[in-house]
Parts: structure tokens; sequence; C-alpha cells
């Protein structure tokens, strides 16, 4: 499993995950709380550290996510905009989602929906490769309009 840094993917990780997998992240609050889990072995990636957001970028942190293949990628996003993309706030950041996301077999998007429509950023991916969604608002017709069928 890759969880890229987003306080979105820290959330997810308060979750239950199943007993023996491997997460991959760049996320030190990510890595912090999952590596409480002695059944989850967890990677951090490496990389120079943004102290802000507290995590791991550069390309040491790609270099390392690149070793990998994963079933899933769980990542975020600070814009969508239609016909677009995915982008972040943060360049840095964007190149490390986007590793995750080209080693992954499945991508599920993570994001609040406030941020649709919203410009700004570095891309991180285009929607046609988003496989899945999760979403504080599963009902808002331009969250359905963007991911039909996609919405878990």
């Amino acid at each position: 499993i890759f969880m890229d840094a987003s306080s979105t993917s820290y959330f997810l990780s308060e979750q239950i995950f199943p007993d023996n997998v491997r997460v991959v992240t760049s996320g030190i609050d990510t890595f912090l709380n999952l590596q409480k889990n002695k059944n989850i072995q967890v990677v951090l990636t490496g990389g120079k550290i943004n102290p802000l957001n507290r995590t791991l970028v550069g390309p040491e942190a790609i270099s390392i996510i690149k070793q990998f293949h994963f079933n899933i990628a769980f990542f975020s996003a600070d814009s969508i905009i239609k016909n677009k993309g995915v982008y972040s706030s943060d360049e840095e950041a964007a190149a490390v989602a986007s590793a995750g996301i080209e080693h992954s077999n499945k991508r599920i998007l993570l994001f609040d929906s406030s941020k649709v429509h919203i410009h700004g950023g570095a891309k991180v991916c285009d929607l046609d490769v988003v496989d899945n969604i999760v979403t504080d608002d599963v009902r808002n017709p331009h969250i359905l309009s963007l991911f039909e069928g996609k919405i878990l």
C-alpha cells in the first residue's frame, strides 16, 4: 500500500488495516501512527524533510517509492479541476504522490469536496487514472459529474 503524506492519509492510517501488509509513506506522522501496529510493516521513504507539513520529499523519496509496486495507492488533492486533473499546492509532494500512483494497480483519491474546481498547484495525475474516490460529500453534483461510478 502507498499512502501520500496528506492529513487525509493520516486520518485513514488511524483506521484498522489488515495484518501483514506493507505500507510505504512519505508522511512522518502517518509513519509514526502506523508503526504502532506491529503487524504492519511500515516503510518511511527518506528524503528532504518539509518541516511545515512533516513530509519527506525529493529525489530520494521518489527513488524509494519506485522500488515498490503497490496494490493500492491512497492520495489526496488540494485541487481537482474538470478536464484537467488532480493537483497539489506543493510541487515536491505532487512528484512523490505521482510516483506512488504510477507504481500502483489501484489508485484511490481521498479528498474534501470543497476542493473541486479550485485552481492552482502542481499536477499529481489526470482524472482518468483515479480508480475510486473517498469523499465527505457523495451527493455533491460536481463530484458526481467528475467521478460517476467511482465513489466508494
